[in-house]
């Protein structure tokens, strides 16, 4: 019997997913080592779990090896989840953030993640380089994780009734907007949810309008910019991201 028949329903959409990213990347060593990472593992630690010897991990991540086939997939993702389970379900708990409500709010939902140890806002900021321009008072408070949505698929594509689903995800959350188009429209959608963000972050703008500060300061709300790192850069260094790191720096 094959180990997918044993997963709940929400396990094997997420094993799936896994599945699918990997599968049609077109670098898949690569993909497959990010999704190690994500699952915060050693290639020691997931070659004892597949029985294998650390350098086949090490070769299939380079592209020393011939890619995989599905069946070696498989094997890959669900030793994650099998280690990930023994661990207290850490980051299988964030990745069920991914599949919630219609399929366009999922397109929408890049990444997402729940700190173990909270930083500050200005330490989340500092981090990733971003510049607040609101709510200084507030600069102290705690942020317990951070979503990243793709803006013009929310925007645009996400009925009204999926961000009711959208608000238990995001309170008290970084809420980065990838690519955002200008910054007034996703505060004005900020403003309508009843949760409220710790911090808003809007990828890729040079500035904000006035409305959106105002906004944002009657909110209550941090905003901020952040330019330079392309979106996947971007969810990279989020994803690596603990307190008291370092600045991230995107690769040249």
């Amino acid at each position: 019997m094959s180990l997918m028949v044993r997963l709940t329903p929400l396990r094997r959409e997420i094993a799936v997913r896994m599945l699918g990213e990997i599968a049609f990347s077109s670098d898949i060593g690569g993909a497959l080592r990010l999704w190690r990472e994500r699952f915060l593992t050693s290639k020691v630690d997931l070659a004892r779990h597949l029985k294998l010897s650390p350098s086949v991990i090490s070769d299939y991540e380079s592209g020393r090896r011939r890619s995989p086939g599905v069946k070696v997939l498989k094997r890959f993702v669900l030793a994650l989840m099998e280690i990930d389970e023994k661990r207290g379900e850490r980051v299988l708990k964030d990745l069920a953030y991914l599949l919630v409500g219609s399929e366009p709010l999922r397109s929408a939902i890049l990444d997402a993640r729940n700190f173990t140890e909270a930083p500050s806002v200005f330490e989340f900021c500092k981090f990733i380089k971003a510049r607040i321009f609101t709510c200084e008072d507030l600069w102290g408070d705690d942020v317990t994780g951070y979503v990243v949505l793709h803006s013009s698929k929310l925007l645009l594509e996400t009925p009204a009734y999926d961000y009711v689903k959208l608000q238990s995800l995001i309170a008290g959350k970084a809420v980065v907007f990838a690519d955002a188009p200008s910054s007034q429209p996703l505060m004005v959608s900020v403003k309508l949810m009843q949760a409220k963000p710790a911090v808003v972050v809007l990828h890729g703008l040079r500035s904000i309008d006035k409305t959106s500060r105002a906004i944002a300061n009657s909110e209550q709300i941090p905003l901020a910019t952040v330019r330079g790192f392309s979106t996947v850069d971007l969810i990279k260094a989020l994803r690596s991201f603990k307190p008291g790191e370092q600045l991230f720096t995107s690769a040249k």
